[in-house]
């Protein structure tokens, strides 16, 4: 089967953007059975009812009408009738209105051919739009030789687009079976003998940049080269047909005088109008939400993220716009409204800004914090920071601190001051020792546990040296964990 598709398309605004001709059309016919009939042979009614007839003739007198549906067995056969009997009545029946059941049929069906075109075979491009198939009569060939009419076939018509010949598909199935049997006629798509094609009615044609185009309001008047009248259409009735070529597509961008050209049926046939692209002038701004961030420190960059602005134009349509500026950038102490500024108009959101103030000072410590007796404290690679109330920091240099007294074992406590802040770190000055050798014997037994589990009660006092030994955990306190600990050592189960 062949399929021929073309597009025609009106640009016009919420109307329809574009329309399609359709491909194919499905009709389902019934031809008029004239095959002989046999005896025996049963028949189904398939009209609204068939008519039992006093002798085989249209205009004879009517002995009974039956219901659709209903089975009948031809006693014999009398052209396009059938001897029938029904209610008790006997009498004719036309075969128009049944079809012979297939378990009367023989079983194969070897062909299927147009026995009869349809009346009609010739149309015309654009005053046509569906194949007529009145009059078409179909013939099935059974397995037997024997021939019989067909009804209920699809006809697979083609689009009546572009002139020529169209090839019309024709399906049937025999009923109750699924084996498609196709069979093919041609008919003649003539050209519209239209001529010419002129504007009868401009549509809007006065714009402003970014508004979309609305040609409903198009009239056109077509001239034929057959003699007949000119006739005088709305484009929009024949989306099919009309084709609008608009610069910009729909959305008319940029000012200024656009040419559209419009089409009908045939690219040579065509008619142009101009339209005007007036500028677009901003009305208003809309914030649609502010910033995500809204309280700030003093000192910082304010961020946009989060922050929707709109902008309402005078052809109608609102944008969504990115490239404002934002005044101020920076939070300021005193700052409470930010603007948003663009193209001179301007919204305003809030902010909360809390003054920056330095909250305390942090140390990256000394990497050495354990000192021999008599040797000098070496805090050269420390640094001091002033910790903002905003989480910032900076490196202060100007800082004082407390000298330890590193000629006695012990922990000192060292301190560094810097404008009114201060903070504290500890290290150790100690002999050298075996971790956990709290008597000082060089080596870790039970009795360093027992020694270090009795200064933990408060049954042992111990010399500043053996304090930092018994400390074995490091949290500055002696413990019984800490005898746990040495008890481990000692037994070789911990360190």
């Amino acid at each position: 089967m062949k399929s021929i598709v073309r597009f025609f398309r009106l640009r016009r605004r919420s109307r329809g953007i574009a329309f399609s001709a359709f491909i194919l059309t499905a009709i389902v016919f019934a031809t008029a059975v004239v095959c002989c009939a046999s005896a025996g042979d049963r028949y189904v009614v398939t009209a609204d009812h068939a008519v039992l007839l006093a002798y085989p003739a249209a205009d004879a007198g009517v002995l009974a009408y039956v219901p659709q549906d209903t089975v009948l067995t031809a006693l014999s056969d009398s052209g396009a009738y059938i001897t029938a009997s029904y209610e008790g009545s006997t009498g004719y029946v036309a075969l128009d209105s049944l079809e012979l059941l297939a378990e009367s049929k023989p079983d194969g069906v070897s062909d299927v051919y147009v026995s009869r075109l349809p009346d009609r075979l010739t149309y015309v491009e654009g005053d046509d739009v569906q194949i007529d198939v009145t009059g078409l009569e179909l013939t099935a060939v059974y397995s037997d030789g024997s021939t019989g009419a067909v009804s209920g076939a699809t006809v697979l018509a083609p689009a009546l687009v572009g002139a020529g010949e169209k090839t019309v598909t024709v399906v049937w199935t025999r009923p109750g079976y699924t084996e498609e049997h196709v069979c093919e006629f041609t008919v003649t798509l003539e050209p519209l003998p239209v001529s010419s094609l002129s504007i009868e009615t401009l549509p809007v044609t006065d714009y402003i940049d970014g508004q979309f185009a609305d040609f409903s309001g198009l009239t056109l008047r077509a001239g034929f080269s057959d003699g007949r009248e000119d006739e005088v259409f709305s484009a929009a009735d024949k989306p099919q047909w009309v084709t609008m070529s608009i610069p910009d597509g729909e959305e008319l961008v940029g000012e200024g005088e656009k040419t559209v050209r419009v089409e009908y049926m045939y690219p040579e046939i065509s008619a142009e109008f101009t339209v005007t692209v007036a500028p677009k002038r901003i009305l208003s701004l809309t914030l649609v939400s502010p910033p995500s961030k809204l309280a700030y420190f003093t000192g910082e960059a304010i961020d946009p993220e989060g922050l929707v602005l709109e902008a309402e134009y005078s052809n109608g349509r609102t944008y969504t716009v990115t490239d404002y500026t934002l005044s101020p950038s920076v939070a300021a102490d005193d700052t409470k409204n930010v603007r948003v500024i663009y193209e001179g108009l301007a919204v305003t959101f809030e902010l909360a800004v809390t003054p920056l103030e330095i909250a305390s000072i942090e140390l990256r410590e000394p990497t050495v914090l354990r000192y021999r007796p008599g040797r000098p404290a070496d805090f050269s690679d420390m640094i001091v920071y002033a910790v903002y109330n905003s989480g910032a920091r900076e490196v202060v240099t100007d800082y004082e601190v407390s000298e330890p007294d590193t000629s006695t074992v012990g922990r000192k406590t060292v301190r560094v001051t810097w404008n009114g802040f201060y903070a504290e770190f500890r290290l150790i000055v100690t002999e050298d020792y075996i971790p956990g050798d709290v008597d000082m014997d060089g080596s870790v037994t039970a009795a360093d546990a027992r020694l270090t589990l009795r200064a933990a009660i408060l049954l042992e006092t111990l010399d500043a040296q053996r304090e930092l030994i018994a400390d074995h955990d490091g949290d500055e306190e002696i413990t019984t964990h800490d005898a746990r600990l040495i008890l481990r050592k000692a037994l070789g189960i911990g360190t």
